[in-house]
Order: structure tokens, then sequence, then C-alpha cells
């Protein structure tokens, strides 16, 4: 039996049993009859604005996603989704296969406008999946040097995060030469924007910068939907960037530091006063040919 007409029949006999025939009879009117054809009509109104329904972003963590997703999200009918099979969040150990893609993992939101956000791999499995679907889709960036001190914070304040206790053992210092020398950041971090530098589409994907995104928003907004093929006017761009933006998503100012949130800063260039000499020096050796591929500032 098709595994979407199982679950279907489940929640049938779960509301069956709960609120009785008459309800039951009630509930399929409702929503099979009348709310779902209303909302398909909505879909198709709203779809006819938009080059395509999905955007697709993949980011690593600490990387901005979650602000670029959300002012995508804020475009009207589009929603902010996770694929079932992404429900996982944090893990005991990270594992890169749970955000792979699969051939049917966009058939889900075929009927909705959806922003789709992960962390996946430029791995031969995901581009095909991606080339098959026709769609454009945008990479995320941060400054590596920025985003390990960002996933110190991240994972010393969060329990649940695979990486809580090392964090909680080891000073921010302890923290950086150790991802640097034991080759864990090179290969989490590095090697992933090595892979979508080299691998990607050129012209069916679009690399936003973190820092560009702090900068210049309405630029890079512009960017993005430009680059969609979306006619999104000035004054609706200016009111997203506004409503997703920092002051009013913590209640502080941009810079004023709170360690414990998710959302902790909100600027760039942290590193340069937190990396010693030595974490510059090794950082340079194993990294500096991204930076310079993204037009970061040197690290010596």
């Amino acid at each position: 039996m098709n595994s979407s007409l199982k679950d279907r029949l489940q929640r049938l006999n779960v509301n069956f049993k709960r609120f009785g025939l008459i309800n039951t009879i009630k509930y399929l009117i409702r929503n099979a009859i009348v709310k779902r054809p209303v909302n398909q009509i909505k879909f198709y109104l709203k779809r006819k604005q938009y080059s395509q329904n999905i955007i697709f972003i993949t980011s690593l963590p600490k990387s901005g996603s979650t602000w670029l997703s959300n002012m995508c999200s804020g475009l009207d009918g589009f929603d902010l989704f996770a694929p079932i099979k992404w429900n996982t969040y944090i893990a005991k150990e990270w594992d890169d296969s749970r955000w792979d893609l699969n051939e049917d993992i966009f058939k889900e939101f075929r009927n909705k406008l959806a922003v789709i956000r992960g962390h996946t791999w430029a791995i031969p499995k995901n581009l095909n999946v991606l080339e098959q679907s026709n769609l454009k889709y945008i990479i995320g960036v941060r400054d590596p040097r920025d985003k390990l001190i960002s996933e110190y914070w991240h994972s010393r304040n969060f329990p649940g995060h695979w990486a809580h206790d090392q964090a909680q053992k080891l000073s921010i210092s302890e923290f950086i030469t150790y991802k640097l020398e034991s080759g864990e950041f090179e290969k989490e971090t590095l090697n992933w924007i090595r892979n979508w530098l080299k691998n990607r589409d050129i012209k069916k994907s679009t690399v936003i910068r973190y820092e560009d995104m702090l900068n210049d928003p309405i630029t890079v907004l512009k960017k993005i939907f430009n680059f969609l093929g979306f006619k999104i006017e000035q004054k609706k761009i200016e009111n997203i960037i506004e409503i997703n933006s920092f002051d009013k998503i913590t209640g502080r100012k941009r810079g004023e530091s709170d360690d414990t949130k998710f959302i902790r800063k909100g600027v760039s260039g942290e590193w340069k006063t937190i990396f010693s000499k030595e974490q510059k020096l090794k950082f340079s050796k194993i990294g500096d040919d991204i930076i310079e591929k993204l037009g970061y500032q040197s690290t010596l």
C-alpha cells in the first residue's frame, strides 16, 4: 500500500475513534470537499506570480541560512518547510547523508509555494536531483573563520547539539585549535564550500555571502529575486528586511552580543581579534584558497 494513502487511512481511523462517525464525516466534507479545493485555487493564483514554486537553499549551519530563508519566505504565499526526511535537526552524531536529496523530495511541495533549507552537500546524487528538478537554487556561505567562532558558541550553549560536551570542556581558543589541527573543520566546512564552488551549475545557482546580507540586504534580496525570475517591488523587499532585521528578531542592536542565544551577535570579521597568530597561520595553510575565491580578506 502506498505510504501516503496508509497514513491518511490511519488518520481517518484516529478521527473516527475520537470524534465518531458524524463528526468524521463533517471533517471530511470541510477538508476534502471545501478547504482543499479552496487552498488549491489560492495556490494556483499565487503560483502565477513566480517562475518557480520552490526556493531551495543549501548552506552550512551558522552561515545565515535561517535569516536568508526567513526573508525568502516573506514573499506572498511562500512558507518555510522542512521535508519529512529532514525532521531530525540535532543528532548525537553528525551525519551528512541526512541532508541528501532524493528524487521525490520536491514532489512533497509540488502544490505549495515553499522555501526549503538544508545543509546538503554537492555530491553527484544531490546534484542530479537538482538538475532533474530544473530548479534554480541558492548556496549560502559565510567567512569560514567567523563560522568557526559561531559554531563554538552554538554547540556550547545547546545541550542537544552533538558537539556540546566537547565545547563545554574547551575554551574558544582551544576549540579553534582543535578544529584546525584535527582536520575536522576542513572536512566539515572547507570541503563543503569547495565542493559547491567546484560542482555547482553556474546557470542555475547563485552564491550568497552572509557578509553581503549584513552590509546591503536590499541589494542581496534583489539579486536573489532577479536570479529566480521573480518581479518583486522595492517596497515589499524593504518590508521583508525590516521584519527580519537583527533588532526586530533579537531586541538587541547588531553587535550587542548574547553568547547564549541562537542569534548571537550579527557581525562579521570577529576572527581578526579572536584567532591567535598561530591559528591564523594554520588556517591560511588549509583555507586561504576558499578565502580568495569568495573574495574575503586574506588571513595573513
